[in-house]
Order: structure tokens, then C-alpha cells, then sequence
């Protein structure tokens, strides 16, 4: 978001002003080109830049599962090897299990944050997209 951000502010109304389109058209018209095309080569240009932004977070929500399901899959063999050793339990089991429990809700919520980003940053864009 906050390069989005970034993007809004770089382009400020009093620096860059609204054009008079109706000129604009004409000049461009002169020259052989359109408004229409200049417009589309801009907003491929911003879909583009949108479109990285939304893989990276793809990505690092990607990465989040695969360090969780990682961890999941260890979790599992010490409890199998707990399981063949019988009762007994090392005095450091309980904190061992404290911690991979809370890496564990660690990961999930940011897996949960990453996914409510890339859906704000979708819905954002289908505002823009739509206006």
C-alpha cells in the first residue's frame, strides 16, 4: 500500500493540473496520434506496476504456507518419535510445543494479513477500473 500511496503523491493536482483534453486531442490529432491511445499505453503501464505488486504479495503468501506446512510436517515427526519413545517426555517438550504453536498462528495470520492486502489492493482496483 505504501507504494501505492507513493504513486498518488507523485502526481499532485497543483504540479500536474488536468489537462484540456479538448486541445490535447487536437495537437495529438495534428501529429497522428490519439488521446485514446496515449490513455491506454498510460494504464497499461499503472495495470503493469499493479500487477508486480499483487505477485510479490502472492509470493510472500505462497512462502508463509510453505513455512507452515514445512513446520507442520516437522511438528509431525516429533510426535511420531515421541510416540515410539513412549511416556517419556524432555523437560524442554512443553516449550518446544509452546513455541512451534505460536510460529504456527504467527504464519497463519500473516498468511490471513497478506490475502486481506491482496484483497483491498483488488477491490481498489476495480474502483479505479470502474471510475
Amino acid at each position: 500500500m505504501t507504494r501505492f500511496n507513493d504513486w498518488i503523491k507523485a502526481y499532485p493536482l497543483d504540479i500536474f493540473p488536468e489537462p484540456d483534453f479538448k486541445k490535447a486531442h487536437k495537437v495529438l490529432k495534428e501529429h497522428g496520434m490519439t488521446l485514446d491511445a496515449i490513455s491506454a499505453s498510460n494504464m497499461r503501464h499503472v495495470l503493469n506496476g499493479l500487477k508486480e505488486e499483487f505477485g510479490a504479495m502472492q509470493a510472500v503468501c505462497k512462502a508463509a504456507e510453505a513455512v507452515v506446512l514445512a513446520h507442520k510436517e516437522q511438528f509431525t515427526l516429533f510426535e511420531e518419535q515421541r510416540k515410539q519413545r513412549g511416556p517419556f517426555k524432555p523437560v524442554y517438550w512443553d516449550d518446544m510445543m509452546e513455541k512451534i504453536n505460536a510460529f504456527d498462528i504467527a504464519m497463519v495470520n500473516l498468511k490471513a494479513a497478506l490475502e486481506a492486502r491482496i484483497l483491498n489492493l483488488k477491490l481498489n482496483f476495480a474502483k479505479v477500473k470502474l471510475s
